[in-house]
């Protein structure tokens, strides 16, 4: 039998066009902000009272009327702060119990 021959494969051509990986770490981040920025919009308009997306875009613009800030600002942005606190935490102690393993 002949000796078996050890060959390099051939390097991948660089592609300029393809993402960084920290680019797309960016951009996944910047993505996820924004979607729990535009969710936590929508949060602020469900609830029992009458408060729709025109009520928060004149709180945000300064032509609100005082039912709509005391409502905002008694209920509804507690209880967003709460929720997003809560799923921070959530996600902090899921990425520490998938860590647990991996220790040595």
């Amino acid at each position: 039998m002949p000796p078996a021959i050890l060959t390099r494969p051939a390097p991948l051509p660089d592609r300029a066009d393809a993402p960084r990986p920290g680019v797309r770490l960016v951009l996944a981040g910047g993505l996820l902000a924004a979607a729990t920025v535009v969710l936590a919009l929508v949060h602020l308009t469900q609830g029992t009272s009458s408060v729709g997306a025109a009520d928060i875009l004149g709180l945000l613009t300064g032509h609100d009327d005082d039912t709509t800030g005391a409502v905002v600002a008694a209920s509804r942005i507690p209880r967003l702060a709460a929720g997003l606190l809560v799923g921070a935490a959530l996600g902090a102690a899921g990425a520490v119990l998938q860590s647990v393993p991996r220790v040595r």
